[in-house]
Formats: C-alpha cells, sequence, structure tokens
C-alpha cells in the first residue's frame, strides 16, 4: 500500500553500499539494477506534475530529460507572455502542420482558422510554430536535490531491492570466477 511517503534511491544505495561484499559497485551499476528490478517488480516511481518553457527555433525545442508523459503543450508567443495570451497547441496527427504564422490586418497572428499542432520524437518537440516559446505541462520522474529518482517509502520494496542490488552484482562476479 502506498502511504504517500517516498524515499530517494540514494538512501537505499547507501544501505547497499555498507555491504563489504559490494564495495566496489558504482552508483550506475546500482542504478541500472535497480530500473531492471522497478521493471520486473512494477514497483512504481513516484510521479510529479512539472512545466517547463521551451524554446523554438526553427520549428524545433528541446524536451525536458524528466518527461514521462505529456499532459499538455501551449503557444506563448514569440517573446515569452504572460499566461493569458497562451494558446493550447494540439498534437498532430501526422507530419503535416498549418501555417499559424499569418497574420491579419492589425499584424497578430490569426489563429481562428489556424491550429497550432507538435509533434515529439527523439526527444524532440517540432512544431508548427517556426520560432517562440512554448510551456510543456507533463508528468516527470520526482527526484531528490542531488538527481537521484524517489520510490515509494515501502519497507518490503525497500528491502528486496537493496538483496536483489547485492545478488545480482554478485551474480556477475561469481559468473567469471
Amino acid at each position: 500500500m502506498n502511504n504517500g511517503k517516498t524515499i530517494s534511491l540514494k538512501s537505499v544505495l547507501w544501505r547497499v553500499l555498507r555491504n563489504p561484499i559490494v564495495k566496489d559497485i558504482t552508483y550506475e551499476e546500482a542504478a541500472e539494477i535497480t530500473l531492471e528490478y522497478i521493471k520486473s517488480l512494477g514497483a512504481p516511481l513516484i510521479f510529479g506534475q512539472k512545466t517547463e518553457i521551451v524554446e523554438i527555433n526553427e520549428h524545433k525545442g528541446a524536451v525536458p530529460l524528466d518527461l514521462v508523459t505529456i499532459q499538455g503543450v501551449r503557444f506563448l508567443g514569440e517573446e515569452t507572455c504572460d499566461y493569458d495570451c497562451a494558446v493550447p497547441m494540439r498534437y498532430a496527427s501526422n507530419l503535416y502542420h498549418t501555417n499559424p504564422n499569418e497574420h491579419n490586418d492589425t499584424g497578430i497572428v490569426d489563429s481562428k482558422f489556424k491550429e497550432f499542432t507538435y509533434i515529439i520524437q527523439n526527444g524532440i518537440i517540432q512544431t508548427s510554430i517556426e520560432k517562440g516559446f512554448v510551456e510543456i505541462s507533463y508528468k516527470a520522474i520526482m527526484t531528490d536535490d542531488e538527481g537521484f529518482p524517489m520510490l515509494v517509502d515501502n519497507e518490503k520494496v525497500i528491502r528486496g531491492l537493496v538483496y536483489y542490488i547485492i545478488f545480482t552484482y554478485i551474480e556477475g562476479l561469481w559468473s567469471v570466477g
């Protein structure tokens, strides 16, 4: 049962590193084994809601590295504006986007019949907007101050993880003699 409490993966790794048999394991190796364990067990990482403003140049921008799933995207203009002028964007059903850069008589982008669209591929957001800023609202893996993922604070899961890391590391050493 999830009690809402969390623990940093760093705390779990400290418990592992206290064991003298695995004193030479690196954080990277332990983190890789942890990911394998979490996937196989189905133990949840803690996800949180985040927003980030991404600059778009030549229709492209880099998405946040901790992005898990996108909740929504909106166009903020060619210069960041207050949130009153933000225009929601729609995920493009294919790679063809409409051109929203047609202006009306006042010089303002006329979005009356235009849709602002985006797609995500290989860590890049591609938009129908050539240049400007978009705000991405997304679910992200929660991390501590040092960037370690947060886990559900469940002693059975944590103890199992500690022993799984130790077992996997020792199994590798045993197989090479």
